[in-house]
């Protein structure tokens, strides 16, 4: 059997018949990756604190003839997230690589990219608004669709350009640090939102709906 090595941010776990889960991984040197991890949905596993979804680790992973295994994780540093909404970006940015991306497709800048969105969640203020969530929300898919080759040509006011510069060119904290009206916000979001629907998602997005109804 063969094995490999990886880092990896976990993107998504799932439990699989009683005491399995199957998770989700973007790993540095070989891309998206779904695996098996045999007994770690059980209450005293030592594998499943290490584990959770966006932690950065260490993995050993074993080729299988169907289904990969994950033979060894181990989590590199501590990852907590202080409220509910830096969780909500964070997730929701994982559901849309998982949706976008295929397994084997290796891209090193989308590894980088998720290693940012997990800084960047851990920088929120204590209260973010549903606005200024979805406007950071479109900065990391619009940087996502860039590494894809999704990149929209820019179009738009002069001012919804310049932001649209800034949330490509830029490091995704400075949207956070951005200082503008909401209505430009909005305007620039819905852009984002609408060519992401030029991708192969699988189901509709829900854009400024899903954290307005989160956050109100």
């Amino acid at each position: 059997m063969a094995y490999r090595r990886d880092r990896a941010i976990v993107l998504r776990k799932e439990t699989v018949r009683d005491y399995d889960r199957r998770y989700t991984l973007y790993g540095r040197d070989h891309g998206l990756c779904v695996a098996l991890a045999r007994g770690s949905a059980r209450p005293k596993s030592r594998q499943a604190g290490h584990l959770e979804p966006f932690s950065e680790v260490d993995v050993m992973i074993a080729s299988g003839k169907y289904t990969d295994h994950l033979a060894v994780a181990k989590q590199t540093s501590i990852f907590r997230l202080q409220g509910f909404q830096p969780s909500l970006f964070i997730g929701r940015f994982c559901d849309l690589v998982c949706r976008l991306v295929r397994p084997g497709v290796v891209d090193e800048r989308l590894f980088d990219l998720l290693m940012e969105v997990r800084s960047v969640s851990q920088s929120f203020p204590q209260e973010c608004t549903s606005a200024r969530l979805r406007f950071l929300f479109a900065g990391a898919s619009f940087k996502l669709l860039d590494i894809l080759g999704y990149a929209p040509l820019l179009r738009g006011s002069e001012s919804e350009m310049r932001v649209l510069h800034l949330l490509r060119n830029a490091p995704l904290h400075d949207a956070l640090r951005l200082t503008t009206e909401r209505d430009l916000l909005d305007r620039v979001a819905e852009y984002i939102e609408y060519e992401l629907y030029s991708t192969y998602l699988d189901q509709d997005f829900q854009g400024a709906a899903l954290f307005a109804s989160y956050l109100t």
